[in-house]
């Protein structure tokens, strides 16, 4: 406290001399007064050297030489493949499912159903197209009926569904999706029911997008054998040979039958339809002939075939129409992922065109656990037209025993079937607009971090198309932990403008030169 002497006396400041202040009790008023102002004024300033960020964290230098560091939370997650019952998760794994992806919420032992799990709230949807239910329901038409779903799907009011049966797609309902919102424990998605097929109980709901029906086209004329329209339709074994009894009828054979052309006895002009059920593959292959010459087998997937005899055995397509209803996943591919090295593929690689380095060994889901049957994808080589892969099916390709595959600049459809075989459903000479995309350099930079990483308190949002897989996911953490180092390097440039700015209005002094 400033020790000062006054002449008179004030409340303000106590008693005082009550006369005239001799020259030296003045002086030492100014020099109390003086070493007052000197212990308060400002020292030389520290200012802000620079600002950096390393291995995620924000770097700040001042001028005196030293520095802070803060952490910056990043965004990780661990990719645990598919979904398995009385598997430990921890908050930030992510799995997937018929498809989808779901990130963990909770720390947990999974039950034994996925459905006890949705219900408990551990598992978040970041992607599904479609999705299976543990409602039953009788199928019927033309009421609204509720199925119990996962939210967050790609499900919304006026969109078209089918809910089929898993074993037996034949069995449907399908119509209008009326309302999608939460319910007690799970959301529900509400159906106005217009078609179906088949009857009783569908106790193995699959819920998929379709397609709007058609316009009706005008009744044709009825024709003879060889026209366009049968004249009836027949469920036949498998294998089956065509006969002259055959001939201008549908002939409807199991999932995964096979159908065999014995043309030799048969007329120019003869014909013969084919069907492959709703999401399953038949095999039609020409005995000592030819199917489109020089091809001797044609796979049809969720489609009819009209087939029409020229002679000498050979046979031409004369058209091919998919079925109502048939998943988009069977149409074509929904986008390209390139993947490397030699990849072991799952079910969320279902309906991609999957571009692999010259070279590549892919091995195909094993079991009709990992993927149902009559899903399908498609694979290519790259980035030259005459590249090469190696597929491996445990259960063997086309119902023989092959179980490995070359395929030299081509790009091949391939339909899941039962335990682990796979049909070729086509396979085209890559040229002229059908070579894939061009595979770039990977950058490998921070993926094994990201992939072995625990999801901090930070949000993250994965954004790599329809259909998620580990390496999709790896890969979009990596892009995310990009995004986080741009993030620190805007915050720097900003932390170093507003250093300009008291730099400017004297706030802070520059560091001294050396």
């Amino acid at each position: 406290m400033i020790s000062l002497t006054f002449r008179t006396s004030d409340p303000d400041w106590g008693a005082g001399k009550g006369a005239p202040l001799a020259a030296s009790e003045v002086d030492r008023n100014f020099f109390a007064l003086r070493q007052a102002l000197a212990a308060i004024a400002p020292g030389q300033a520290v200012g802000i050297a620079s600002v950096g960020a390393s291995d995620g964290a924000l770097i700040v230098t001042l001028s005196d030489g030293t520095s802070s560091r803060v952490s910056l939370p990043a965004p990780q997650v661990q990719a645990r493949g598919p979904w398995r019952a009385g598997n430990a998760y921890a908050r930030g794994d992510v799995v997937t499912r018929l498809g989808g992806a779901y990130l963990c919420l909770n720390t947990h032992v999974a039950a034994p159903d996925w459905w006890s799990d949705q219900r408990a709230g551990t598992w978040a949807t970041v992607a599904a197209l479609h999705t299976d239910s543990p409602t039953v329901h009788t199928l019927t038409t033309g009421v609204t009926l509720t199925w119990e779903v996962p939210g967050g799907a790609a499900f919304y009011p006026g969109q078209r569904v089918r809910v089929l049966s898993q074993g037996d797609r034949e069995r449907w309902m399908e119509g209008l999706v009326d309302t999608y919102a939460a319910g007690a424990t799970l959301w529900e998605l509400g159906v106005a029911v217009e078609r179906a097929s088949g009857t009783g109980p569908l106790a193995d709901p699959l819920v998929v997008p379709a397609a709007e029906p058609g316009p009706a086209g005008e009744a044709g004329e009825a024709g003879g054998a060889g026209s366009a329209a049968w004249r009836t339709a027949r469920a036949v074994s498998t294998p089956w040979t065509i006969s002259a009894d055959d001939l201008g009828v549908l002939l409807c054979p199991p999932a995964g039958g096979r159908i065999t052309l014995a043309g030799a006895s048969l007329e120019a002009g003869a014909s013969v339809w084919v069907e492959a059920p709703l999401g399953a593959s038949v095999m039609v292959q020409a005995t000592n002939g030819t199917i489109e010459a020089p091809y001797t087998r044609l796979t049809l997937t969720s489609e009819r075939a009209w087939l029409i005899h020229e002679g000498a055995n050979a046979w031409r397509v004369a058209c091919r129409l998919s079925l109502p209803g048939t998943p988009a996943y069977l149409s074509s591919w929904l986008y390209t992922l390139p993947l490397y090295d030699d990849p072991i593929l799952g079910a969320a690689d279902m309906g991609a065109l999957i571009v692999v380095s010259d070279g590549a060994r892919v091995t195909l889901p094993d079991s009709m656990a990992a993927v149902p049957e009559g899903q399908s994808l498609w694979l290519a080589p790259g980035p030259d037209p005459d590249a090469t892969m190696t597929l491996v099916a445990e259960g063997g390709f086309d119902g023989g025993s092959v179980t490995e595959w070359t395929v030299q600049g081509a790009l091949v459809h391939l339909v899941a079937q039962y335990a682990g075989a796979w049909m070729i459903a086509s396979w085209r000479r890559l040229g002229a607009g059908l070579t894939p995309p061009s595979l770039a350099s990977p950058d490998r930079a921070g993926l094994s971090a990201a992939a072995d990483g625990r999801l901090a308190d930070a949000q993250v949002t994965l954004a790599t198309g329809n259909v998620f897989t580990d390496a999709a996911v790896a890969s979009a953490l990596n892009a995310a932990l990009d995004r986080a180092n741009r993030n620190v390097k805007i915050l720097s440039d900003q932390v170093e403008a507003l250093r300009q700015v008291l730099l400017d209005h004297g706030l802070i002094h520059a560091p001294p030169s050396s």
